[in-house]
């Protein structure tokens, strides 16, 4: 099983439409046993309304569980991390597995 994250606005939908073929792709996602982590930077909308539209395209998403966690971070994705570049390390080696960055010596 694997977790993927897909960011809403151009990934799921594209402004009021869907992307064509989106819901058919993560229902098979799901099928499959994988989980589906929703996404966004765009704060102008409450995770229930976010809730809301994924169900107006037929993915049916929980609250909690997949839609509220990425909303919630989602303003504070590159803030938490410090920079861009410290973050895609991060993103590298926690969740690729790629190789640390080297220690300087100390």
């Amino acid at each position: 099983m694997a977790l993927w994250a897909l960011d809403l606005d151009g990934v799921v939908w594209l402004g009021d439409r869907a992307i064509v073929g989106a819901s058919a792709a993560i229902a098979r996602l799901g099928a499959a046993g994988h989980g589906v982590l929703y996404c966004t930077n765009n704060s102008a909308s409450t995770i229930d309304g976010y809730r809301r539209k994924l169900a107006s395209f037929g993915i049916a998403a929980t609250v909690w569980g997949r839609v509220a966690k990425g909303v919630c971070y989602a303003p504070a994705y590159t803030i938490m991390g410090g920079t861009s570049l410290i973050l895609r390390n991060i993103l590298g080696e926690r969740t690729l597995g790629l190789p640390r960055e080297p220690a300087p010596a100390r």
